[in-house]
């Protein structure tokens, strides 16, 4: 549908609808003939009114014509019956509506003129009702209900409804996004006018979907896409231009794509997480995972146009421009994966593909015993490192006890079981925490009064002396061994040095008690003729959280980054809700947010994708806003609040919408002209309160 109409086009369109009504009252509607109805080749049925001469007012032209209910053969060869419809040599219809094509079109009929006395008297619930084709019964509701008192606005995808409305059901009725719809129609509005308004909602807000290409210009070797392909690994050079290398690796972590091997298409699949910055092709190559929504079914090499966007395009990664969706769903998504547009935004990969994911890292090695999540803060480190321990503990994958959310609630308990019965140590460390309170010191205690020291154990000696007794005891029963975890949450907040001091050593893999090159060494305060010597055993495993935003992994002790494995954990838009809500798109406000924060920072300040989760109204966003939000970025630019502007784009809003107001206050009108103070200073006052259109214009 276009939304740069004219009010001659809009006139135009009126005039049409009406010849329409002219052409076929319902009065003709109740007496109409199956000719009528459905004729292959003729320009004047009423099946061909509404999908070709009326397209312009609510398209139906997409997907199979059993949408019709019944319909004329244009391919009269021989098709056998099956799955519910019935072929004959000049029809084909459901079987559900009859056994002959008489009988077929009479209840097709019924059901049609009852769709539109139904319109008339704005009985949505009776059109909901009527059991034919979803986008057909809609269309036929919206041109014959009173324009006077419009009840069907001529948007018939849920998506598009769901993108105005601002809901978030993911399974809603027409009938209530049509009527929650036309309740934002202002008085006055005309019926096409405010459709058009509708889906200029729907076109902002439209997926994002990029072509990505792994080429046939030789840049593969012999079976190596094939590789990547099976290892869900995209891949792009870091000097590809055009923006192309920029846009893969700020493309969200959640965005969709197709890839194509030159004219080839090969699946339709979403990135699973952000860019890697080195690929096992080389350094000069970016990498990003991803998993599979969905096959090509279809061979044939792509041949319909040559823009950039396409297959045959001269691009590596390109977006679909939103203007052209419905070409990529009618010569890409259609042809090759059998879907159109609204199916993609709840599509998910099946259970198979997260098991092969999990399958293929599992391949790839065991876990590692030194594990470190790092990132922004608010991006789940610590609920993901709950998971990460019960997943060690119990060899599962991970994701299986993350979502759903009474899956990880299940995790979360016997994360707190395990850490009751030792089997999981949980310590946060800050910048006084020290070797003594880590591993072992001397503390104070009283008795009888009188305050006695004694040499005590910390959390890790604890954890190591349970684990090693575990690991001895499965010499004989191994079906014995459990593993155990040490959980140190803020690792990098503490003096790594000194607190760990030489059993940093201790921690690598083939110096754990009985590997080749097993190490131990002798513990302050401990007396060793009662004790032997210290050393860490396999089963026990370090996992660590580390928040980016107050030191980079560049910063780290040497002697930690060598002996630790990490993972990044960056905002995850993909656990916002997709619809808006009370108007407002927390993934793309999130995602803007971020791309400035990175531009006049870096990545490691970004958001977390936490300050926006859970969020269900305007008021709860404007209290994260105000009082997480805002007070987070004063932190992160040191009071530079020009730079906060920058981010919310205040500068370019009118006064009424900025979040940071500026002002410059005069020295000479507060102190006088003979005071000493003579020059003036810029002051910045945050909006006490946030609007809609204070927080929508920030990406808008």
């Amino acid at each position: 549908m276009k939304t740069n109409k004219t009010p001659a086009d809009y006139q135009d369109e009126y005039d049409l609808w009406d010849e329409f009504l002219k052409r076929w009252p319902i009065g003709r509607l109740r007496e109409m003939t199956i000719e009528e109805y459905t004729h292959s080749g003729s320009q004047d049925t009423f099946t061909y009114w509404l999908a070709t001469k009326l397209k312009g007012m609510g398209n139906i032209t997409s997907g199979p014509e059993f949408k019709f209910g019944i319909f004329s053969r244009k391919d009269q060869s021989d098709r056998p019956d099956g799955r519910g419809v019935i072929y004959t040599d000049n029809y084909a219809w459901y079987k559900k509506y009859g056994k002959n094509e008489t009988d077929a079109f009479a209840e097709v009929r019924k059901i049609v003129v009852g769709v539109a006395e139904a319109a008339g008297t704005g009985d949505l619930q009776a059109i909901e009702n009527a059991d034919l084709g979803q986008a057909m019964k809609w269309k036929i509701a919206f041109h014959y209900q009173n324009r006077e008192k419009p009840s069907v606005v001529d948007v018939l995808t849920k998506s598009a409804l769901l993108a105005f409305v601002g809901g978030s059901d993911s399974k809603p009725h027409m009938m209530d996004l049509q009527a929650l719809a036309l309740k934002q129609r202002a008085a006055g509005e005309r019926i096409l006018e405010f459709g058009s308004r509708v889906w200029a909602a729907w076109a902002a807000k439209a997926l994002d979907i990029w072509k990505l290409s792994h080429g046939n210009d030789g840049s593969f070797a012999a079976g190596e896409r094939e590789v990547l392909a099976r290892e869900r690994r995209a891949i792009i050079h870091k000097d590809t231009g055009a923006n192309q290398a920029r846009n893969f690796r700020e493309a969200a972590d959640d965005a969709l794509f197709y890839l194509c091997y030159g004219n080839e298409i090969r699946l339709l699949g979403r990135f699973s997480g952000p860019m890697k910055p080195l690929s096992a092709k080389g350094s000069d190559w970016l990498e990003r995972p991803y998993v599979v929504l969905n096959e090509s079914q279809s061979a044939a090499p792509y041949s319909e146009s040559k823009q950039k966007w396409t297959p045959a395009g001269n691009s590596t990664f390109w977006q679909v421009p939103k203007e052209q969706l419905l070409a990529f769903e009618r010569t890409l998504l259609k042809p090759y994966f059998g879907m159109r547009l609204e199916e993609i935004v709840g599509i998910e990969p099946d259970e198979t593909e997260h098991e092969r994911n999990g399958d293929l890292k599992e391949e790839s090695g065991s876990r590692p015993l030194n594990h470190i999540l790092y990132g922004p803060p608010g991006t789940g480190k610590t609920y993901r490192a709950v998971a990460e321990a019960v997943a060690i503990i119990d060899g599962q994958r991970v994701q299986k006890l993350m979502s759903p959310p009474e899956a990880y609630a299940a995790a979360k308990q016997k994360f707190d079981q395990y850490r009751k019965g030792g089997q999981i140590e949980f310590v946060t460390f800050h910048p006084s925490y020290t070797y003594q309170d880590f591993v072992v010191g001397i503390r104070p205690a009283t008795e009888g009064g009188q305050v006695v020291y004694g040499v005590e154990p910390g959390p890790l000696k604890r954890i190591a002396e349970a684990a090693k007794e575990n690991w001895r005891a499965s010499w004989q029963q191994p079906e014995g061994l459990r593993n155990f975890v040490l959980v140190i949450d803020e690792i990098n907040r503490g003096n790594i040095a000194k607190i760990f001091g030489e059993l940093i050593t201790l921690i690598e893999d083939d110096k754990r008690l009985g590997a080749e090159n097993e190490l131990t060494c002798s513990l302050p305060y401990v007396d060793p003729e009662k004790e032997s010597a210290f050393g860490l055993p396999p089963n026990l495993y370090l996992l660590g959280t580390m928040n980016t935003a107050d030191r980079s992994i560049a910063l780290l002790d040497t002697a930690l980054r060598r002996r630790f494995d990490f993972d990044e954990l960056m905002p995850d838009v993909s656990t916002l809700p997709a619809a808006a809500v009370d108007g407002v798109d927390l993934r793309k406000l999130l995602e803007t947010l971020n791309r400035r924060i990175t531009y006049l920072f870096d990545r490691d300040h970004t958001l977390g994708h936490a300050y926006f989760i859970n969020i269900k109204t305007f008021e709860e966003l404007e209290r994260r806003l105000l009082r997480k939000v805002i007070p987070l970025l004063q932190e992160y630019f040191f009071e530079d609040w020009s730079k906060i502007r920058l981010v919310f784009r205040d500068g370019q809003k009118k006064r009424q919408d900025q979040i940071v107001t500026q002002d410059e206050i005069n020295a000479g009108d507060l102190f006088g002209s003979d005071a000493e103070v003579s020059d003036s200073r810029v002051h910045f006052e945050v909006a006490k309160k946030l609007t809609l259109d204070m927080v929508r214009a920030i990406y808008a």
